[in-house]
Parts: structure tokens; sequence; C-alpha cells
């Protein structure tokens, strides 16, 4: 839902510990994401009121994420739908 609510123009903060992907990595670039990183980051959550932001469709961004998941998308399908890869599918026991 972070996602979601960083899209819709809610303030979002993440504590995410893993790798950080582009989505994420580009809704912090455009102040819509506040990866806290370390208890110091802590001050920056800002509680209250907040003024408005318009959601990414209206800002014309919401394509740019389109277009970053399109560019991804060859390389999931070398993987496959769960993510495993195609050598990994072949040596499974059939199921049935």
């Amino acid at each position: 839902m972070l996602r979601e609510a960083a899209y819709l123009g809610v303030p979002a903060y993440s504590i995410f510990r893993g790798n950080i992907g582009a989505v994420d990595r580009y809704l912090e670039s455009i102040d819509r994401l506040a990866l806290l990183e370390s208890p110091a980051d802590f001050s920056r959550i800002e509680l209250g009121r907040h003024r408005s932001i318009a959601p990414l469709r209206n800002t014309g961004a919401a394509e740019d994420v389109i277009r970053m998941i399109i560019a991804r998308a060859p390389a999931l399908r070398r993987c496959g739908r769960n993510g495993a890869s195609e050598a990994t599918r072949q040596h499974r026991p059939s199921r049935g």
C-alpha cells in the first residue's frame, strides 16, 4: 500500500531494509516517498495535515512508471511468472 499512497499523494515512508526497487527509487526522486534508513531519519516524518498533492496520473508520471515496468517485462518473462528460471522449471518433478 506504500506505493499506492505515494501515487495518490499521501505522504509515504518506508523502513524496508532490502534492495530498493526502481519504482520506489523513482517515487523517492520525485519526493513522493521517504526512505528511512537510520533512526535519525525518523525526524523526517511529518505528522499532521499535509498540503494536497495531485495523484501522479495528473502529472504524467504514471506513464513513466508504466514504461519502467514494461521495460522490465522481458527479464520477468525469462524467469517465468513465479520467478523460477527456465532451467529450474525443467528439473522439477511434475505434479499429478
